[in-house]
């Protein structure tokens, strides 16, 4: 693992300590550690079937890892529970848009799950993705571009992408 130098005065907005992971009786990673400074990102490289979906999964609380712990500022996540789940979200491979609804029905199913952006309907939402006149029509039916951009229940909420992240600074990059 590398990373870029970090600002040893800045306190890490997300740490992992000695993780470890096994799927299917096969160690994916171990004693796996990071820190992740205000302004920085995380790149995850590795080949099929190294661990990085785990590890993403574990990162945003969804799976448990065999050994280690994670910490958001300073704070175990898994005693945060909510505090923690508001700032950040998982989408995975598969982006949980229910074919046969509409993007307004999706995007309700959406605001449900999280916290909803306020000061902004569900219409402008639509809008905002090029989606506009197309909230009556079922997902299923729309084009692949429109469908690419058709929200998810994971996309309501403003909260930060585990997976994904745009960041001035250089990133770490971590090797599963």
């Amino acid at each position: 693992m590398t990373s870029s130098a970090p600002n040893p005065t800045a306190t890490p907005v997300f740490e992992a300590r000695s993780l470890e992971c096994i799927r299917d009786d096969r160690v994916l990673f171990e004693d796996l550690s990071f820190c992740i400074n205000p302004g920085q990102a995380l790149v995850l490289e590795g080949r099929n079937g190294s661990g990085k979906t785990s590890l993403l999964r574990i990162l945003c609380g969804i799976r448990l890892p065999e050994s280690g712990q994670l910490l958001w500022q300073g704070e175990d996540i898994f005693k945060l529970g909510p505090e923690f789940h508001e700032h950040i979200s998982y989408l995975g491979h598969k982006d949980g848009s229910k074919l046969d609804l509409t993007p307004l029905e999706n995007l309700r199913i959406a605001r449900g799950l999280g916290k909803a952006k306020e000061g902004i309907s569900l219409e402008d939402a639509l809008d905002q993705v090029g989606l506009y006149g197309f909230e009556d029509v079922p997902t299923r039916n729309m084009s692949a571009g429109h469908s690419a951009v058709s929200p998810s229940p994971g996309c309501w909420s403003p909260r930060r992408n585990c997976g994904s992240s745009t960041s001035p600074s250089p990133p770490s990059t971590a090797k599963a």
